[in-house]
């Protein structure tokens, strides 16, 4: 993604070379990488950094979280979550604070009918 990367075209799959990309598109590609960065690594709020990265231990294809960007630590920290997480739904039988509880209904749908 970062603009000193090449891209390959998916028609032919060609690699194209930064050098031979246009100044306004290697530009955007900066400024694309640079707000993925900022919105999901340096500017996240822990609260949606430990949401995202317990849920995604969820998933079965992403369980090892490998994937760019993710440090060693973070993946440490990530399994602490997860496990405390987990421990307070399963022994305490109560959600835990990061939790987030619906504050409205949908008529007919999720609320019970009197």
């Amino acid at each position: 993604m970062k603009s000193t990367n090449p891209i390959r075209q998916p028609w032919d799959g060609q690699l194209i070379q930064p050098a031979d990309i246009r100044p306004e598109v290697q530009e955007a590609r900066q400024q694309l990488h640079d707000d993925l960065v900022r919105r999901w690594k340096t500017e996240i709020p822990e609260s949606l950094k430990r949401f995202y990265l317990t849920a995604t231990q969820l998933d079965p294809r992403q369980r090892k979280l490998s994937f760019p960007g993710l440090t060693a630590w973070e993946r440490h920290e990530a399994q602490e979550w997860f496990i405390s997480e987990f421990d307070a739904l399963l022994w305490n039988k109560t959600p835990p604070a990061s939790a987030a509880t619906p504050t409205a209904t949908i008529p007919g749908i999720f609320s019970s009918r009197s």
